[in-house]
């Protein structure tokens, strides 16, 4: 009896409670009832409530997230989503390719899923299609030689910076480098 007791009780609490961690945030969305709909309610670290089959828990990263762009993925950290390398055309007409890490992080996780979408669409229809335009608008105004000119090629990685969070602000998520 105290196993079948235990197991209940394991069942119960897997299909009736999801654990936010502390790095996430959680959105519920309710599948049916007077409240359906995705809930502006942002939940943090802890246990939260979710009735099966009715309520769905959403996580979402809430530290700092890093998109490589890259053509060597095995020199990129672990941890980062790794994308194609950024091969931009300079102002003298040449073509560079350019290795970048793009630190951000979701700030308002609701605007996030509600402009976005569920999951890892933030990266794959928010940051990830915004980035190489940004890099490509900013770091193209170049010279081929500017390239090498680290204060000139860091005030033009700025640019892409401000750049994308014009972009991507309105939608929950901001560049920080």
């Amino acid at each position: 009896i105290v196993v079948l007791v235990t197991a209940l009780l394991v069942v119960a609490y897997n299909l009736l409670f999801v654990y936010v961690h502390p790095n996430e945030y959680g959105i519920k969305v309710v599948r049916m009832g007077i409240q359906r709909g995705v809930q502006k309610e942002v939940y943090t670290a802890g246990l939260q409530w979710v009735i099966p089959g009715i309520q769905q828990m959403y996580r979402l990263p809430r530290d700092i997230q890093v998109l490589e762009l890259t053509d060597y993925p095995r020199t990129a950290s672990e941890a980062a989503r790794k994308d194609k390398v950024a091969h931009i055309q300079t102002s003298d007409g040449f073509f560079v390719d350019v290795d970048a890490s793009i630190l951000y992080r979701i700030e308002d996780p609701y605007l996030v899923f509600t402009k976005i979408g569920p999951g890892h669409l933030y990266e794959e229809n928010g940051i990830i299609p915004k980035a190489e335009p940004a890099l490509k608008e900013t770091l193209g105004k170049l010279t081929t030689e500017d390239f090498y000119n680290s204060p000139r090629r860091a005030q033009k990685s700025q640019e892409a910076c401000d750049l994308l969070n014009e972009e991507l602000n309105s939608k929950g998520i901001r560049v920080e480098q």
